[in-house]
């Protein structure tokens, strides 16, 4: 997983990477995750992944990890874990590899981190009702033209589509 290494990590876009064994121990990291976490690949390699993860978020990322172990073989997870930059918020898309006789053979997991998302959300949500409420007050003036209304129609619409995204927080 060679990538170049001009990026801070606190800056980086690039997505982390990871290759686990059937017992989530590291086989393999690229440099972003490295970076992230102030490893290098080899100090990683063989090692439980786990105690990076915040101790609060242990048991759901164990529920979550679980379900690489049957149809689809997939999971979506978020947890915090220590970075060199503190506590941070990762949100995990995993995949199992099985052997031939349908048995996890290692995890292939991508991530990102989300923590500046993650408490944008609250903020976000927030001017999400007071636009609502305003859209509501709008709409409610009997003397509002027609064209008026088609224009808060459309407005609804993407306040309700903005609202149809998946949120990192839950």
């Amino acid at each position: 997983m060679p990538e170049n290494t001009n990026e801070s990590p606190r800056f980086s876009s690039r997505p982390l990477e990871v290759r686990l064994d059937g017992e989530g121990r590291f086989l393999e990291a690229n440099e972003a995750y490295c970076n992230l976490f102030g490893r290098k690949a080899e100090e990683l390699l063989g090692h439980w992944f786990m105690p990076l993860v915040h101790v609060e978020d242990r048991d759901k990322t164990e529920i979550q990890m679980q379900k690489l172990w049957s149809p689809p073989h997939v999971s979506d997870l978020k947890n915090r874990a220590m970075t060199v930059m503190g506590w941070r918020w990762l949100l995990w898309h995993a995949e199992a590899k099985l052997d031939d006789n349908g048995e996890v053979l290692e995890i292939h997991a991508f991530g990102r981190d989300v923590t500046d998302t993650k408490w944008q959300e609250p903020v976000i949500e927030e001017k999400l009702v007071i636009l609502t409420k305003l859209l509501r007050d709008i709409e409610a003036n009997p003397d509002l033209p027609s064209n008026a209304r088609e224009t808060l129609k459309h407005i609804r619409k993407l306040l309700d589509e903005i609202r149809s995204y998946p949120k990192i927080s839950g």
